[in-house]
């Protein structure tokens, strides 16, 4: 695909432009960052690794675009960050990995839907027609096109693309472009995501968002998971009531300082808010080992909305500080959404940094 073929969406040529200099060069170019291609179980992975920073991401296009493995070098040896990484095989319980909730985070329930908890079909009313919509949206469910991957002296990058088809028209009436970039340099990963809206579009385009990262507890395997402590400068949470649907109030809350996983139950999920700067969590091993999750969007909904939504424990084996832009049920109660209209694009960035090596 070239790039001339993007001229339905709103891309200014500089922006083409930065994009083409941008997968020019290739991973043979470059000795400290490479981006490779290969097969594992039937699934293909793209691999950008950092050999001097010690750090390797892998990204699964087929499988939701998302991130699939977040590996560093860790005292002489490859260390997996995240939960069930790589793994496609069918299992009960949580699938791990970073999967990518959009248009929705969360539980849509529409009118005509009664409330179920552990709904997995929701749906949400639009344009006097009820929509069905898996939980979470579904971005995570489709294969999504690799646009280009480069490595040289600045780092390793592969760009995806998803864009309308029939079957996310069934579910979503709106005619999109949505790209994700994943950066892999001086050992931080960079996820820049982009959403146009078509011009031919006919109404506002909605939506909330979010990433469904999932790390390992304990992150060093023999440590005790409840002594992994989580720190984030947030103000208030937004309750959910027993549907985990908004219950409508916040409620103070100071995280600021690191606390351990075992003081407090994220079952059922935490949403917080009312950060002051761009959004972060830190989660530390009792060895040391720490990973930064921030996030930083172009422009936030009118209104309150979740910008990390916490939930996992230590007797799970895992931990989600799931960055979010939205509500749940933001679909249905037009709140905690970005909008868009004809042409318009939005941009969203999440960074994960490494600390205590």
């Amino acid at each position: 695909m070239t790039l001339a073929s993007f001229s339905r969406w709103p891309i200014p040529r500089q922006l083409g432009l930065c994009f083409a200099l941008f997968f020019v060069a290739t991973a043979t170019g470059a000795e400290r960052y490479s981006a490779t291609t290969v097969e594992e179980a039937g699934v293909t992975l793209i691999v950008l690794r950092d050999e001097v920073a010690g750090m390797e991401a892998a990204i699964a296009p087929r499988q939701g675009g998302e991130l699939s493995s977040l590996r560093i070098h860790f005292r002489g040896e490859w260390l997996e960050l995240l939960y069930r990484a790589r793994d496609y095989r069918e299992a009960t319980g949580w699938r791990g990995k970073a999967p990518l909730l959009w248009p929705a985070v969360g539980r849509n329930f529409s009118r005509t839907q009664p409330r179920d908890p552990n709904a997995e079909l929701c749906s949400y009313d639009f344009a006097g027609r009820r929509y069905d919509l898996p939980i979470h949206g579904f971005a995570r469910m489709q294969a999504w096109q690799v646009i280009g991957t480069r490595a040289n002296a600045d780092g390793a990058a592969v760009e995806v693309e998803l864009t309308d088809n029939a079957a996310t028209r069934r579910q979503y009436p709106f005619g999109f472009s949505f790209r994700i970039v994943y950066r892999l340099a001086e050992g931080r990963l960079t996820l820049t995501h982009r959403i146009a809206a078509a011009r031919e579009n006919d109404a506002t385009m909605f939506f909330s968002i979010g990433n469904h990262v999932t790390f390992r507890l304990p992150l060093v395997p023999g440590s005790a998971p409840g002594e992994t402590t989580l720190q984030t400068p947030s103000r208030f949470e937004l309750p959910k009531d027993a549907n985990t649907l908004p219950a409508g109030e916040s409620r103070p809350l100071d995280l600021s300082k690191p606390s351990r996983l075992a003081e407090r139950s994220f079952l059922p999920p935490l949403g917080l808010a009312g950060y002051e700067g761009d959004p972060w969590v830190r989660l530390a091993d009792p060895t040391g080992l720490a990973i930064v999750v921030t996030h930083q969007a172009e422009r936030l909904p009118a209104g309150q909305c979740i910008l990390f939504n916490l939930w996992g424990s230590p007797a799970s084996g895992y931990f989600s500080p799931e960055p979010w832009v939205g509500l749940t049920d933001s679909l249905n109660r037009r709140a905690g959404l970005i909008e868009l209209q004809p042409g318009e694009q939005w941009a969203w960035r999440i960074d994960f940094a490494v600390e205590g090596r």
